[in-house]
């Protein structure tokens, strides 16, 4: 009886440790079809996001290659390279989108205000994650660069030259930290030598613009693209342009004949004929070939194709009347001209017109618009403390979003760690928990 007894309890006991271990099994099959699930339902997300991250680097990379050719189309490209980074939360794709968009209320809207804020945004993100995201540092860098010189260039236009070589002053050194090539590193001296022609610097910044202008014509034509030979164009006005200031205008005339080579073959390239055109018109006048000068703005204004070109005609032949003491002629054009500079925010043309005006109203005696020219040119000239306090007040309001956008990262790193951590502990307390349970079952 006892042993049948003892039988009996013994195979209870087996019995009640297989049905144990075969609800355990149910309990771990259950979880592991979950995790299966979530394993499947997290591949497929990541596949979206994978999908997602490439059409919004096809997108940027696509508009930033308009820059050149069709500006007009970059604003639908990376407002939708912006709106699917967004969606996803791809910082790189923000960041670079955002910067195509600050090229674009730049350089095709002329829209400086607007395009500052892009930049700036894109500029304090890319810092931020260029110290945290190790996989894309290069990238990052490079970001950082690029709006920091978009940014000094805006600070350049509006006459506050602290800010300019504080931009100028990162972006060589994040340029530094990239695979950078020569070129670009006299991309960056040719803006670092607007920065000294602003402070009538001039011979400082031909000696940054010359030998940027010798390293492009020194590449294999072969090697060029476009872009290349418009900055070749480019440099080539500005250097002109600064020897006009310091009345060198035989050497002004050596690079401006060259352009005049070169912009025949050269098609959609407006823009950069019309300052062609009008740095010959300067030289013409310096060298008092007044004649010459009012035959060219004459054929200018007859081909005129946008109002970059009727203005900078307009300059140049009220200039060459005022020398030749035509003040009525003169003033005809400058007049308009001035009202115009004025509409466009061109600070520079505005005042250097303002001042020929002035002159003109003083040989006229005309007292009440003498004030005004005045007034208009102390104005012009005084600091734009507005401007500056705008930029100071938006780059303190960026720098607090990127210490919460910091705050987040190291947040999600410290996250992150933990989940593992705890997924860790987890896993040993099941295999403790079947192993001392199934024990404990057969020890019963």
């Amino acid at each position: 009886m006892e042993r049948y007894l003892g039988g009996k309890v013994g195979s209870i006991s087996l019995l009640s440790s297989i049905e144990s271990f075969a609800v355990k099994l149910k309990h771990l099959r259950y979880v592991i079809f979950v995790t299966v699930i979530c394993c499947i339902n997290h591949h497929a997300a990541s596949q979206d996001y994978y999908h997602l991250k490439k059409e919004v680097d096809s997108l940027n990379n696509l508009a930033s290659g308009l820059y050149h050719t069709q500006i007009e189309s970059v604003y639908a490209i990376s407002k939708k390279a912006l709106d699917n980074a967004n969606e996803i939360e791809y910082e790189y794709g923000i960041i670079y989108a955002e910067r195509n968009l600050g090229v674009y209320y730049a350089f095709a809207l002329k829209k400086e205000d607007d395009a500052f804020k892009y930049f700036l945004k894109s500029h304090y993100n890319a810092k931020v994650h260029y110290n945290f995201n190790d996989a894309l540092k290069d990238e990052f860098a490079h970001e950082v660069y690029y709006t920091a010189l978009q940014l000094a260039n805006i600070c350049s236009s509006k006459e506050l030259l602290p800010q300019q070589h504080h931009f100028l002053s990162i972006a060589e050194t994040f340029l530094l930290r990239t695979d950078y090539d020569e070129q670009q590193l006299n991309l960056l001296k040719a803006h670092k030598g607007f920065s000294y022609n602003i402070l009538k610097q001039h011979k400082k910044a031909l000696q940054l613009f010359i030998p940027s202008l010798e390293f492009l014509e020194n590449k294999p034509t072969s090697s060029r693209d476009r872009r290349d030979t418009l900055f070749i164009l480019d440099l080539r006005n500005l250097i002109a342009k600064t020897y006009c200031e310091i009345s060198d205008f035989n050497e002004a005339s050596v690079y401006v004949n060259k352009n005049m080579n070169m912009i025949k073959q050269l098609e959609n390239s407006n823009y950069l004929k019309s300052i062609t055109f009008y740095v010959l018109g300067k030289i013409l006048i310096g060298q008092k070939r007044y004649k010459e000068a009012l035959a060219l703005s004459a054929e200018r204004l007859s081909i005129s194709e946008t109002i970059q070109d009727t203005l900078l005609a307009y300059q140049i032949r009220g200039s060459a009347y005022y020398k030749m003491n035509d003040l009525q002629n003169a003033k005809k054009f400058l007049e308009p001209l001035l009202r115009q500079s004025k509409i466009n925010s061109r600070k520079p043309e505005s005042i250097e017109v303002a001042k020929i005006l002035k002159s003109i109203y003083k040989k006229e005696n005309n007292a009440e618009k003498l004030t005004e020219m005045e007034q208009l040119i102390n104005s012009l000239t005084s600091k734009n403390t507005n401007t500056e306090s705008e930029i100071l007040y938006y780059s303190k309001m960026l720098e607090k979003e990127n210490r919460k956008v910091e705050k987040r990262i190291h947040f999600s790193e410290k996250g992150y760690n933990l989940l593992l951590i705890l997924c860790s502990l987890l896993l040993v307390l099941i295999l403790l928990w079947f192993r001392f349970g199934n024990e404990k079952n057969l020890s019963d």
